[in-house]
């Protein structure tokens, strides 16, 4: 894709558009030194997944915790 396709593409947007191309080529020399035959995607932010783990430490949040849940 080209930059005006990424720019266009909801998923990527014009603040990211320039980023896209790097990640890909990190991501790619990832994969060369640790092949895998599957990848996690994070739907989430690093921010919220740090924020998550020290809540879970203190007790304060639960990690298979679903809404409607009481105990």
């Amino acid at each position: 894709w080209n930059f005006e396709q990424r720019v266009a593409n909801a998923c990527i947007g014009a603040d990211r558009a320039d980023l896209v191309l790097a990640g890909c080529a990190i991501l790619e020399a990832i994969r060369r030194v640790w092949p895998s035959e599957r990848l996690r995607v994070a739907d989430r932010g690093l921010r919220e997944g740090i924020l998550n783990e020290l809540m879970a430490d203190e007790g304060v949040w639960r990690r298979n915790w679903r809404p409607g849940m009481t105990s």
